[in-house]
């Protein structure tokens, strides 16, 4: 069988570190694909009263979209977890995904996609999350046969399970053989930390606290993935029934891609430039991340300022260039609608094997976002310069960091 493009065993069973292994690289694949949906939604909801929202809505709206990204930041330290689990145990990162729109049962056991806020996404999120003791006969009805695992809790077991299976057979020495340096605590913001994986107790109980935040927890366990999903669900109905003309998010257009791809909205000219500035950006900020996860030779002090640097990108950068998306209308079909982030990639995520490289790669691809935000912003682009200061920003701290030098200075600004 194959699942996010590995074979799995048909018994599911994990007992070995290759399979091990391969079950977090899907796991990673999972949280990441998550990720980049739940963004892409929140992303596309409305900020200012007008077009089907009025100023009581816009708070409302607020609301929902602050609930998306903190899931979204959550399922960012659930995909460090994963990361940092398999680098404990011998592997590498994994910072690739599949391409979106993927349908049910091709890749992983739901479809993978990119709309906007509704309804429909809102209930796929609740099945993204819903707890396996939660689900009845007949819903399982309508997820596809894929015996190895149904729902994300179900994936997650079977590696908690391993964990706990190789450790008990061979011990903790055999089964962590990765870079001591890397175990630490990660710190990403807002309260959200990763925990240290310095044991097999630790990797089961970081296992154990990302089921228990969304994927596959119990029924009862307050402010899961779940049941925040559900009160949102809950909520937009009651908004709509009262309010038929409600339009909490801007017609973005579904799956846009600057790429042929089945399935994806070909997004042409200017929202095409904007988007691929977008995925240029979201592709040196996997590096980045990358590069934290897989040091080769990177100091303690660099890789925590490789870190710092990926957290604030996020906000200060790539969520901007998305916002801006949104706003640019695209033509065709006789009717309006909007672009939006396509979270592509032009290719797999591989670091080069040296610092030296991996600084210079990274400075010429933030000089050259630089400059295509600066033309971006001389053509009138809304919020293109504040983008293209925040860009600089992170070239200059990349170039710090690179020379060691005094660190953390010029931030992006948010």
């Amino acid at each position: 069988m194959t699942l996010g493009g590995f074979s799995v065993e048909p018994d599911g069973r994990i007992d070995t570190r290759e399979e091990l292994l391969l079950a977090l690289a899907i796991a990673a694949e999972l949280e990441h694909s998550l990720l980049v949906q739940y963004l892409f939604t929140a992303y596309s909801m409305r900020k200012r009263p007008g077009d089907g929202i009025d100023e009581r809505q816009v708070e409302l709206v607020r609301d929902w979209e602050a609930g998306l990204l903190s899931v979204a930041r959550e399922e960012m330290v659930h995909l460090a977890t994963v990361t940092k689990i398999a680098v404990a145990v011998g592997g590498a990162p994994h910072l690739n995904r599949p391409t979106f729109p993927q349908p049910a049962g091709a890749v992983f056991p739901f479809e993978l996609r990119l709309r906007r806020f509704g309804a429909d996404e809102i209930a796929r999120f609740v099945r993204f999350e819903t707890p396996a003791e939660a689900v009845t006969a007949e819903t399982r009805e309508l997820a596809p046969d894929v015996p190895e695992f149904e729902y994300l809790g179900q994936l997650y077991t079977q590696i908690k399970d391993a964990i706990t299976l190789l450790a008990a057979e061979h011990g903790d020495a055999w089964l962590l053989v990765g870079p001591e340096e890397l175990r630490e605590v990660d710190d990403w913001g807002l309260n959200h930390e990763g925990r240290a994986i310095d044991s097999s107790e630790a990797a089961v109980r970081a296992i154990q606290e990302v089921i228990d935040e969304g994927e596959g927890g119990e029924v009862d366990v307050a402010n899961s993935h779940w049941q925040r999903f559900l009160r949102i669900e809950r909520e937009l109905a009651e908004e709509s029934r009262g309010h038929p003309g409600f339009e909490p998010a801007h017609p973005v257009v579904d799956n846009p891609v600057t790429r042929p791809h089945p399935g994806g909205t070909a997004l042409t000219a200017t929202a095409r430039e904007v988007a691929e500035l977008f995925n240029h950006l979201y592709s040196t900020v996997l590096l980045v991340l990358g590069q934290y996860y897989a040091p080769a030779g990177e100091s303690p002090e660099q890789r925590e300022e490789l870190q710092a640097t990926a957290r604030r990108s996020m906000s200060a950068i790539l969520r901007p260039v998305a916002e801006v998306l949104t706003g640019i209308e695209v033509h065709g079909g006789g009717t309006r609608a909007c672009a939006g982030a396509p979270f592509e990639t032009y290719a797999p995520i591989a670091l080069p094997s040296t610092p030296a490289a991996r600084w210079a790669v990274l400075g010429e691809r933030l000089d050259r976002a630089q400059a295509a935000a600066q033309q971006l912003a001389e053509r009138g682009i809304e919020r293109m310069p504040f983008i293209g200061e925040n860009i600089g920003l992170m070239r200059e701290a990349i170039g710090r960091i690179a020379a060691g030098e005094g660190v953390g200075v010029a931030r992006p600004r948010v």
